[in-house]
């Protein structure tokens, strides 16, 4: 079988020695979050402009 290459110092799988990797794992996880939350809101605000046009638009 062939062996793949990877771009940085660790091999797949090999456990990570320094606890710098799971301050980027809890900073991506934090702007995962962030990203999650302002998509949900985005989504409200625009069915809350829809909603506001038709109600606008039936009692004109």
């Amino acid at each position: 079988m062939t062996q793949l290459t990877t771009l940085g110092d660790d091999a797949p799988g090999e456990p990570r020695d320094d606890r710098t990797g799971e301050g980027v794992d809890v900073v991506r996880g934090i702007v995962i979050a962030i990203v999650l939350s302002l998509a949900v809101w985005a989504t409200l605000a625009g069915a809350a402009y829809a909603f506001a046009q038709v109600v606008l638009a039936a009692t004109d």
